[in-house]
């Protein structure tokens, strides 16, 4: 829940790396289908859970109809597609009696195309992990 809205599905390639992809539906209204790796920071462990600090970088493509950013008031785009990057620093629980993962997450984020847009995503995470 938050924004962007959708499915994230969260693959550990070894113990401090993972990929997360991305499909995403935005205030808009828009899509946006985006491809993270992310690295470990720290970790803490339980019996039950672990508890996870990551950061991550990785790109995106979607669409607006409008508006293009949080400043949705003043800030009108194009409806056209876009594409971009973001660094996403989160938070997470990591369940061990589920596949499941539960984090916070912002991700501030640079729309490139068709032109320069700041965007930042506030996340709460329920994440697959696969």
């Amino acid at each position: 829940m938050g924004n962007p809205f959708g499915l994230s599905f969260k693959q550990y390639v070894g113990s401090t790396q993972a990929f997360d992809i991305n499909f995403a539906f935005l205030y808009g209204p828009g899509l946006r289908f985006g491809f993270d790796w992310l690295w470990t920071q720290a970790r803490g462990r339980h019996r039950t859970v672990d508890l996870e600090v990551y950061m991550g970088a990785g790109p995106f493509v979607g669409a607006f109809e409008s508006p293009c950013s949080p400043w949705f008031l003043t800030d009108r785009c194009s409806g056209g597609v876009y594409a971009g990057a973001r660094a996403p620093f989160g938070v997470e629980l990591l369940l061990k009696q589920a596949p499941l993962a539960l984090g916070l997450e912002v991700a501030p984020a640079l729309a490139l195309a068709p032109e320069p847009h700041f965007l930042l995503d506030f996340l709460f995470a329920i994440r697959f992990l696969l």
